[in-house]
C-alpha cells in the first residue's frame, strides 16, 4: 500500500512540474569566509530544490559542512548544518541583463563539544549569482551569536530540461 501511494505521488508531482513550470535542481557549492572568533572558515554544501520558472523563485534545503581555523592552535572546530532556503530571481539589469538570486534561510548546525552533540539555531541571508556573498548567523548554545561572513560559488544543475526559461 505504501508504495502504491509513494506512486501515485510521485507521478502527481510530475504532472505538476510539468504544468506549472517547476523544475527541480541539484547544487553543490565551496565557500571560503570568515569569522571573528575563529579565522578563516571554509566548507562545502550541497542543495536540492525546486525553481518555478513562471514565478522566478525557488527553494531548497541546504546540507553542509564547515570548518574554521582556530587563530591561537590552529584546531579545527567542525560542523555541520541544514537549512530550508527559499528565494526570488530579480528582473534582470545592467547591460549583461544579469538575474541576481537572493534569499534566505533558517536551520540548525550540529557541533561535537565534550564528546556530546549538540545543535544550535542558525539564520542565512546570500544574494549573487553563481558567486555569492553571504552572512550566516550562529547561536551558539542558544546564547552566543557568531556571524560567519561568506563567499561561495555554486553549481546548480536542473533535473530536467528548461524549456523556454534562461537566467
Amino acid at each position: 500500500m505504501k508504495k502504491l501511494f509513494f506512486l501515485i505521488l510521485l507521478f502527481s508531482l510530475n504532472q505538476v512540474s510539468f504544468s506549472q513550470k517547476i523544475v527541480p535542481y541539484i547544487s553543490p557549492g565551496i565557500s571560503i569566509g570568515y569569522n571573528f572568533n575563529n579565522g578563516v572558515i571554509y566548507g562545502f554544501k550541497i542543495s536540492l530544490g525546486i525553481l518555478n520558472t513562471k514565478q522566478d523563485y525557488f527553494y531548497n534545503i541546504t546540507f553542509g559542512n564547515r570548518n574554521n581555523f582556530k587563530n591561537n592552535n590552529d584546531t579545527f572546530l567542525p560542523y555541520k548544518y541544514v537549512d530550508f532556503q527559499v528565494g526570488a530571481i530579480t528582473e534582470p539589469i545592467g547591460e549583461h541583463k544579469i538575474q541576481l538570486l537572493n534569499g534566505g534561510g533558517v536551520g540548525f548546525l550540529f557541533y561535537k563539544e565534550n564528546n556530546k552533540f549538540q545543535y544550535s539555531p542558525r539564520v542565512t541571508a546570500f544574494s549573487g549569482y553563481l558567486v555569492f556573498s553571504s552572512i550566516e548567523l550562529n547561536l551558539l548554545k542558544f546564547k552566543k551569536l557568531e556571524p560567519d561572513y561568506n563567499i561561495r560559488a555554486v553549481f546548480p544543475m536542473p533535473l530536467r530540461k528548461m524549456d523556454d526559461y534562461t537566467l
